[in-house]
């Protein structure tokens, strides 16, 4: 059963997330996120208390042209009507939790409705993350994933907005349910990343090695490739 808890407050929302593993974070078990790891996740869960990033100017922006994202995909599909989601969704049985930006009630859709997710990001970075619009950097499409999945929706699109002094362009782009990915989701938060240990290595009952630095660790991704996840908060 999927929770849905309505967001009052900023703190509460921060409570929730807390205890899981969100759409915004899941594809560090892939060892594909670009702003955090795979160990820095398994800590954070059990107990570590990390600090909170302090706010950017990436991350402001962002919050600042949410509302304007939206707005602008409301004008290029009238046939569309966009709804703040101002929810929390939650599967207590997998610890997997999300909060879409948005969803979309499309008039006489036999699709059903989406979840739409907002970006912004600077024409460098579209171009080179992004290429141009062709290909989802994949973190955000788990993201999107995840939320469709707890949404229980039958589509979801990505509105990015590429902030340009000369042109605000939005982008939508499409991302299709995808049945084999999002079993493989389920089967990592069930199964949880297991550490590799290596001779040598002073690692700790959970294959974390802690001593003289930064926390380290090895993990294996679902394509069978090594990845070494540091934690340096």
């Amino acid at each position: 059963m999927i929770e849905r808890k309505l967001i009052a407050s900023e703190a509460e929302w921060l409570t929730w997330r807390k205890a899981d593993v969100t759409a915004s974070t899941i594809a560090a078990l892939f060892g594909r996120h670009p702003y955090t790891t795979a160990l820095h996740l398994h800590l954070e869960k059990r107990g570590v208390d990390f600090p909170r990033k302090p706010d950017n100017r990436v991350t402001r922006r962002g919050r600042w042209l949410e509302p304007a994202v939206a707005k602008a995909v409301g004008e290029q599909r009238p046939d569309w009507r966009v709804i703040p989601a101002g929810v929390y969704l939650r599967d207590p049985d997998l610890r997997l939790g999300a909060t879409p930006d948005f969803f979309i009630d499309a008039n006489d859709n036999p699709r059903g409705f989406c979840v739409l997710q907002t970006k912004t990001c600077a024409p460098s970075v579209f171009e080179r993350d992004w290429d141009d619009g062709r290909e989802l950097p994949f973190w955000i499409k788990l993201q999107v994933m995840v939320e469709m999945m707890l949404a229980d929706a039958a589509f979801g699109f990505v509105g990015a907005l590429v902030v340009d002094p000369y042109a605000m362009d939005v982008h939508l782009i499409e991302v299709p349910r995808n049945a084999d990915l999002e079993a493989e989701i389920g089967r990592l938060l069930v199964a949880g990343v297991t550490f590799n240990r290596y001779d040598g290595m002073e690692q700790d009952e959970k294959g974390v090695m802690r001593a003289g630095g930064p926390y380290i660790a090895w993990f294996t991704d679902p394509a069978g490739n090594v990845i070494e996840a540091i934690s340096r908060e």
